[in-house]
């Protein structure tokens, strides 16, 4: 993924990042290594056993130089995994203040192997672009952390509306990836949703995917984040689309544009913090802190110098671009002595309106006016962020801060003064101000003008009704849990039926007519057994599991009603749903009335949004036309509900015309499980692609070898030394099954650039399984 670009449609995240150099010596020597008790005399890089690590970031320039310790000798490099442009090379020792002068940045060859001269070096460049690990420290705490491009947060995208984006992932982690586009419509473009199990099987390690999708109708902040796990803690970053050339803001134009992402940060690993959670069924531990632009603040131990400082003009306008990245909490957010008005949520615009405070869940990004005061005043000013809680969990009960700097006047020693002026605190509502979320919510409305209408659908033609919240399942047999009771364990449900996760992308299923042993489309349209939601709970908290969808045909207008329900607590859920965004034409507290509530709906400007927070012991109604063909999840933003269960799936069918209907996958697809046999055969025949498909069988069996008067069992394709030759064009998909015959473990490595040529590997048949070559 790249960094922070103005784009120029089409639009290509690329990587601009200014060179440094890195300079690799390796030096070939024999070094004792003792291992099994047995000592040995070892040819090593550096002494090192195993080989030294390369590590590079994006933009660095690689020289290779060769060394004459046991003689000079030309040495063939080869990069897995990217091809190079090999810009300078040479003999003798390399000069860094006279070689580069020389450097071909013009038309320099690209490669993936070169031959370092005997002698001599060479120097390479090339981008990593790849998400990787990174040591990150917070509280005094390092850990390796998943990050993209070595970034946490990781780099912004900014494009404009009507953009394409070309965003390109490889996975070099050991953990499977996918990337979702938090809030991009995607319009005929499901296949790049991210979501994992749904629209995609992950990308595994090594593997890369490129996520290909145009942003239509949308201006204002996204973000984009893991879609897999609980990585998303350190997998995420901003996306900022911009008006179209020559539009405006329907607001005064700010001074300047400043992300504010909030996030929350774990000593512990993730990975190990929610095993533990599903194999115990209790809660999981709660996070450490709270960051904003991933940094505590100075409220928190030994974080005094990891503090997010905005420093602002007096008498401009600041356009904050606000993200709730946080795994689990809705926040509160303030800035003291300042109002902020806002004036976009989830990339559409609203009516702007005042606040001291604003209330942001998981999964929501607002935009808001920071106007700085016309002079310097004499303090500086605490940004905090706390969380509104209302279940009955444990929760990360502190705050995270930012400051709010003000510029000092020219003829002031600015450093030395900022450290003595008085800091301000805002004044934050109590952890569970269920009164202060509701009234807030309330204050959002669509303009809902000539340029920017509100089309609300007026006819529905689907109603349903879905109860939320927390439930149990049973332990394990002879096994004790840390759940509702110590033999059960927590679970999350939709309809009391709580989400399992396929093994198989759900898209590719439906696209393939392979739903079969991968989901069903029974999903209920009501609560299978009513009761008093936000009452008293009945005695029976068992939930049942599957996966379930909804079928919509296209073009259905859809009212959904969603309903807490207080089994195990009443509790607010942010309510994400993937592919569309919905009118918030209701809410209420207690149960809703079909017969009353109907009547006060707002059908005229009621916000437009892609996650709802469902009030705590009440209800949320939306609307939306089902428009965009795909398969679309609906889930709650709190990951350790999403974990438990709470979410479902949408199949929105196609429609008759051809800009109506979900194209085919694309070539790069991740793939895993047996449905990529299907998949392969059905594209291989398909006319609904064009796309020229060659399947290839490769048998690695022993053959009786001779040369020089000499015979021996070699290791070959196919039986034949050298092995096959494999004929292909630019853009043509190989099919390449590889059945091993040997005794030895086998890999096959493909020496070709990772984009050109899409290879996939299906898999080994048992020994006996022979094919005709």
């Amino acid at each position: 993924m790249g960094a922070s670009l103005l784009p120029s449609p089409p639009f290509l995240v690329a990587l601009l990042f200014a060179m440094s150099c890195l300079c690799f010596f390796p030096e070939i020597r024999l070094q004792n290594v003792t291992r099994l008790y047995h000592t040995k005399s070892a040819i090593t890089v550096n002494g090192k056993f195993p080989r030294p690590r390369i590590v590079a970031r994006e933009g660095d320039r690689l020289l290779i130089k060769d060394t004459s310790i046991l003689g000079a000798e030309s040495h063939p490099l080869h990069l897995h995994g990217y091809n190079f442009f090999i810009v300078g090379q040479g003999f003798g020792n390399n000069d860094p203040n006279k070689d580069p002068a020389n450097f071909n940045l013009v038309d320099p060859v690209e490669r993936n192997t070169v031959a370092v001269p005997s002698g001599g070096w060479l120097a390479i460049r090339f981008c990593a672009d790849n998400p990787g690990l990174q040591n990150v420290t917070r509280l005094c705490h390092t850990k390796s952390a998943i990050t993209v491009n070595g970034k946490f947060p990781g780099p912004r995208i900014v494009a404009r509306e009507g953009d394409r984006l070309l965003i390109k992932v490889v996975n070099h982690v050991q953990h499977n990836i996918t990337i979702h586009w938090h809030g991009i419509r995607q319009l005929r473009s499901g296949w790049y949703d991210g979501p994992a199990y749904i629209a995609q099987c992950p990308i595994q390690t090594g593997q890369t995917y490129v996520y290909n999708f145009t942003i239509v109708g949308q201006r204002g902040t996204l973000w984009w984040h893991a879609h897999i796990s609980w990585l998303r803690a350190t997998l995420y970053g901003p996306i900022i689309i911009l008006p179209q050339r020559k539009a405006s803001y329907p607001f005064p134009k700010p001074y300047k544009e400043v992300p504010i992402i909030f996030g929350e940060w774990w000593n512990a690993e993730l990975e190990a913090v929610i095993n533990q959670s599903l194999q115990t069924g209790g809660g999981p531990n709660v996070s450490d802190a709270y960051t904003i632009n991933g940094l505590p603040g100075p409220l928190y131990n030994c974080s005094t110098n990891d503090t997010f400082k905005l420093k602002v003009k007096p008498g401009k306008t600041y356009l904050l671009r606000l993200i709730n990245a946080a795994l689990n909490d809705d926040l509160f957010f303030s800035i003291a002595n300042h109002t902020l008005i806002t004036v976009d949520a989830d990339a559409i615009y609203v009516k702007p309106f005042k606040s001291n405070i604003i209330l942001i869940t998981p999964g929501q990004t607002s935009n808001v006016l920071l106007k700085t005061k016309n002079r310097s005043p004499n303090a500086t000013f605490l940004m905090a962020a706390r969380p509104y809680s209302t279940g009955l969990g444990t929760f990360d009960n502190s705050t995270s801060a930012g400051i709010l700097e003000y510029e000092q006047p020219a003829n002031s020693s600015s450093s030395t003064k900022i450290k003595n002026l008085p800091l301000l605190k805002p004044t934050l509502p109590s952890i569970n101000d269920t009164s202060f979320a509701a009234n807030f919510s309330k204050t959002f409305c669509s303009l809902a003008n000539a340029q920017f209408p509100a089309i609300v659908p007026q006819r529905v033609q689907k109603r349903f009704f879905f109860t939320i919240g927390l439930g149990s399942s049973p332990c394990p047999k002879n096994k004790t849990c840390q759940g509702p009771s110590n033999v059960t364990k927590f679970a999350a449900f939709v309809n009391n039926i709580s989400f399992t996760l396929p093994t198989t992308a759900l898209l590719q299923a439906h696209f393939f007519g392979q739903s079969k042993r991968v989901y069903t489309t029974d999903f209920p349209k009501t609560p299978l057994f009513p009761f008093n939601y936000t009452g008293t709970p009945p005695n029976n908290t068992l939930v049942s599991n599957g996966t379930k969808v909804v079928v919509l045909p296209f073009n259905t207008s859809v009212e959904l009603v969603i309903q807490d329900t207080s089994i195990l607590g009443a509790e607010s859920h942010p309510l994400h749903l993937h592919g569309y965004n919905f009118f918030i034409v209701g809410q209420g507290f207690g149960n809703y009335d079909p017969n009353k509530d109907p009547a006060n709906f707002n059908l005229v400007d009621p916000v437009e949004r892609n996650t709802v927070a469902v009030p705590s012991g009440g209800w949320v109604a939306i609307r939306f036309l089902a428009d965009n063909p795909g398969v679309w999840f609906m889930h709650c933003h709190y990951d350790v509900h999403l974990s438990w269960g709470l979410g479902m799936a949408l199949v929105v069918m196609d429609g008759k015309l051809p800009n109506q209907k979900l194209p085919p996958p694309p070539s790069d697809l991740p793939q895993l499980h047996e449905i990529r046999i299907f998949t392969c055969i059905f594209i291989f025949f398909s006319k609904k692609k064009f796309i020229s498909t060659f399947i290839f069988f490769m048998q690695i069996r022993l053959q009786n070898v001779t040369r020089l008067c000499h015979t021996k069992s070699a290791i070959t394709v196919n039986g034949k030394f050298p092995g096959p030759r494999i004929f292909a064009r630019e853009g043509d998909r190989l099919l390449i099954e590889v059945v091993n015959h040997v005794q030895h473990n086998i890999t096959i490595h493909w020496l070709v650039e990772m984009l050109v040529t899409f290879f996939k590997c299906l898999g080994t048949f048992q020994e006996n399984h022979q094919k005709k070559d």
